[in-house]
């Protein structure tokens, strides 16, 4: 049986993944939450996890004071990056965010279900690392079932 990071690479490393991944709209949940808790965001630092083909960038990097996208899918990091060549978007696993300090971001944000895309233990990882890189009244919101935001 495949484990899930096989399952992932199989998936998120294919070339034409990024058509899957290119929306220019948020969903509902997604548009009601940024709504609801802007005050999180807007002129703060924002990282957000799995940007996919860039559907939450466009909303997130213009309020923002300073943006940063991490995906761990080449092909989806490039294409963000073909597209919107002004935003800060770089390969990276969200269960490792050593690329960023301490107390580096006030908004963590994951969208369309990311933190599924792993274990339970690599949730363990996840969740300890937006910690790590939260400022102490920092929030985080991820779209998920069972995750409330914030």
């Amino acid at each position: 049986m495949a484990t899930q990071d096989e399952v992932n690479r199989g998936v998120y490393m294919a070339k034409g993944v990024a058509r899957q991944y290119f929306l220019s709209t948020l969903n509902r949940m997604e548009a009601i939450a940024l709504i609801k808790y802007r005050n999180a965001f807007v002129d703060r630092d924002v990282l957000d996890l799995g940007v996919g083909g860039g559907r939450t960038s466009i909303y997130l990097a213009p309020l923002s004071r300073r943006y940063e996208g991490v995906d761990y899918s080449p092909v989806m990091v490039e294409s963000v990056r073909a597209r919107f060549a002004e935003l800060s978007v770089r390969l990276g696993d969200m269960r490792d965010l050593s690329a960023f300090g301490d107390a580096s971001f006030d908004f963590v944000f994951g969208s369309n279900n990311v933190i599924d895309a792993v274990s339970h233990e690599d949730r363990l990882r996840t969740l300890a690392e937006m910690r790590r890189v939260l400022r102490a009244e920092g929030s985080f919101a991820l779209r998920d079932p069972l995750i409330k935001c914030l």
